[in-house]
């Protein structure tokens, strides 16, 4: 995906990578390209229309390297 140009990855599992932390890799990838990762993402089966653009709203949490969001599935007319 990333060949692809995709860069943002929002997923409703609790980790990208394998959860018992034995591997990063998807992490390094998406990362050293620049992307975004969203985990632990729910009711992605209450987006009833096709090309969903997701805004994801991040609060500003100093020194922490991640951030619970507000999101929403924007259609686009």
């Amino acid at each position: 995906m990333l060949e692809r140009g995709v860069r943002t990855f929002f997923i409703d599992a609790l980790n990208i990578d394998p959860p018992d932390g034995s591997s990063f890799r998807a992490h390094e990838l998406i990362l050293g390209a620049n992307g975004v990762i969203g985990e632990n993402f729910v009711n992605f089966e209450r987006i009833d229309f096709d090309d969903p653009y997701i805004i994801a709203l991040p609060l500003s949490l100093p020194g922490c390297d991640g951030s619970p969001v507000r999101a929403v599935a924007v259609q686009w007319a």
